[in-house]
Parts: structure tokens; sequence; C-alpha cells
């Protein structure tokens, strides 16, 4: 019959190999885990997500909050906020893999070694080849992704996590960009491109070197609100007599990534259209790419842009002349009148062809957000006029 001592020392002990147990659990499943494999009534996805336990008891993916955890003896109690996967799972440890186990519903982890993205050199911006639209991504050492598809009317942009697998080769993407997310299939690297394989589609992406855009540097506590320049301007009330002309003006347009640092080239079209009896005069804007794009027209006539001094660009207030200087356009020599200005928060610089009105030689047009940060920037640059 054992003794009170002996059954006060067994009670320690298994006291100590529960709280042993517990903090063992605990702290092997503490960390960053990627969710391969979910199987649930015999259904099998492969997620690929990035998930982090904390040591407080949450569990995060994708930069939110989805759910919480805690060791209950020797099983794991996950609380979703899908509630159907909430529940106590038995837990299984192999290697640097982890499993949940409960009725029909399985969890399948791999450990995550950060140091593996070190393997794989595709820091920095990329393009993706593709006839049918135009992307980039930044990819970027803190395991965060940027993809920039460019629309006609602007930019979308989404935003995901990264990693590497290097014994499977396989280069995995969180976020909303369908063409890369989930799991991709390395299939070539070099320094200046790399190719995977997204479920059927090849995607082949190639380097873009960072570009320096020319700053705007002027504030509006630079100008002087006490001054008028309006008679440094060039363009006055002759738009009428010059425009009738005109058929139609070609500019280069560079549209500037931040997030990327590239440049990305368009062509514009201005068709110009004059109607002298209601002596107005309307300029339609069409993008030219793989098809042709209608973006605005603008009108200045009686009752519209009659006072706008840079039609058809917006009126500046505040602005001001800083330059009158030459530039070469072509195989011409034009005078232009250099004018700075805002509209409301977009900071503008103009190049006014002097005896062109309505035509400019260069236009920069940077927006900035509430917080002053730049959110895109537009360079337009004259190519060719078009008579009639």
């Amino acid at each position: 019959m054992p003794t009170k001592t002996k059954i006060i020392h067994n009670q320690l002990v298994f006291l100590f190999m529960l709280v042993f147990s517990f903090s063992y659990a605990q702290k092997e499943i503490s960390g960053n885990w990627i969710l391969t494999k979910i199987t649930t009534n015999n259904k099998v996805t492969k997620p690929y997500l990035l998930t982090k336990f904390t040591r407080e008891g949450k569990i995060i993916m994708m930069e939110q909050n989805f759910g919480s955890w805690h060791i209950s003896k020797n099983n794991i109690y996950l609380d979703f906020r899908k509630k159907k996967f909430s529940g106590n799972y038995k837990i299984k440890f192999d290697n640097y893999k982890m499993e949940f186990i409960k009725e029909e519903t399985n969890f399948i982890y791999q450990k995550y070694h950060p140091e593996n993205n070190n393997k794989l050199s595709i820091l920095g911006s990329w393009r993706l080849h593709d006839k049918n639209q135009v992307a980039f991504l930044n990819i970027l050492s803190d395991n965060s992704v940027y993809a920039i598809l460019i629309q006609e009317n602007g930019t979308i942009e989404t935003k995901g996590t990264w990693f590497y697998m290097p014994k499977e080769k396989k280069l995995v993407v969180t976020g909303f960009f369908d063409d890369i997310r989930g799991v991709n299939q390395l299939i070539k690297v070099s320094d200046s491109s790399f190719t995977i394989k997204n479920m059927d589609n090849i995607l082949q992406f190639t380097r873009v070197k960072q570009q320096k855009l020319e700053p705007l540097p002027f504030k509006y506590e630079d100008f002087n609100v006490d001054l008028d320049d309006s008679n440094k301007l060039p363009w006055t009330d002759n738009y009428l007599n010059y425009l009738k002309n005109i058929k139609q003006i070609n500019y280069t347009k560079n549209r500037y990534i931040p997030k990327m640092g590239v440049f990305f080239k368009e062509n514009l079209i201005e068709c110009i259209d004059v109607n002298p009896i209601k002596k107005s005069i309307t300029f339609k804007k069409m993008m030219i790419s793989k098809d042709t794009t209608d973006l605005e027209s603008v009108t200045k006539g009686v009752l519209s842009n009659s006072y706008n001094r840079f039609f058809p660009e917006k009126d500046l207030s505040p602005f001001r002349v800083i330059d009158k200087t030459e530039l070469i356009i072509g195989k011409k020599s034009l005078s232009v009148t250099i004018v700075e200005g805002f509209d409301g928060t977009t900071k503008i610089k103009l190049w006014m062809i002097d005896k062109k009105p309505g035509i400019f030689a260069k236009k920069m047009i940077y927006r900035y957000d509430d917080t002053g940060k730049l959110t895109h920037a537009i360079i337009y640059e004259l190519k060719t006029i078009s008579h009639r």
C-alpha cells in the first residue's frame, strides 16, 4: 500500500508533467506557421497562409485577427470568427509540422522560417509580361508585396505577403492579385527576370530599374498673394483664331508609380473641335494603347472656362510665372512661359507655348493626399501638332 509521502510525490510528479506538457505545447505553438492544408468533410484546400499564433493567444492571418487559442490539457482550443471551425483539437507535432485534429476537420501547418526568403533574390520592382494587362510588383524585404494594375483612369493597388519554400521551390503569395495569389512553382530565376507557374498559367516578370522623379519643391507659402502675374501670361482671347486650324495634339504621357519608383509610358491625343458660331472650343482627350479609350472632354466657351487662363488644364490658384525660355520640340525652337501653381492640393507646372494657345510643351501634375504624401504623378511632353 503506497505511503502518504509516495502519493504526494506522485501527485507532484504528475502536476509537474502536466505543467511541463502545457508549457512545452505553449512554446511550440507560439510563433509563425504556414497553413498548408485544411481537410473538412473530406474536402481539401491548400491556402498556404502565413499564420501567427501569438503568446497572448491571438491567431493573426493577413494582418488581421482571425480568432484566439489556448491550451486545454493536451488539446488546443481554437476560437475562430467562423464558428464552424471552433472547438477542441488534438495536437500532433512531427518535426517542423503541426497538425490540429478534430472529427472531420484537420489543420496542417508547416513551420515558417523567414531566413529562407534570403535564398531567393527577387527583391525590387518587376513588370509582368502580359499583352492583356499592365501590372507591376514591388517585393520588399519585410515580406510584403505590392501589386499595381495600370488602367486608363488610374491604378488599382493591392497588398499581400510573400514567402519562399526552398525545398519545394515554391513562392507563396497572399493578397488580392489573382494572377500570382497562392502557390507559385518557380521555373527560372535570374537577376533580371523570373518565371513562375500559377495553376496552369506561366507568368514572366522582368526587373525594372528605379527612376527618379523630378521634384516640384514649391509650397503654398512660397506664393505672394498680393502679386498677380496674369499680365505675364502668353494666352489671351485668341484661342479661336489659332485652334481652328489645329486638328489634334499628341503628347507622351509618363505616369509615375510612387510605390514602384518607375514610369509607365502612354500616348495621349487631344482632338480639337472649334465652333465659331457658339465661339466654343472642345478638347477631347483619348488614350492610345491596345485600344483607343475616351477619357474626358473639356470645353471653353461663353458659359464654361471663359476665364480659365490655362485651358484646357484647370485654372490655377495661386500661380506664378517663374521663367520665359526656348525649348526644342522636334526640329523647332519654341518660346515658352513657365508657370507653377496649385489646383487644390495638386501641384502643377506648365510650359505654355507663347504663340500656340491651348498647347503645352510640357505639363507636370503631382497629386497628394491630405497628409502631403504623393499619390501619383504624371508628366506630359508634346510630341506633334496635327493641322487641318
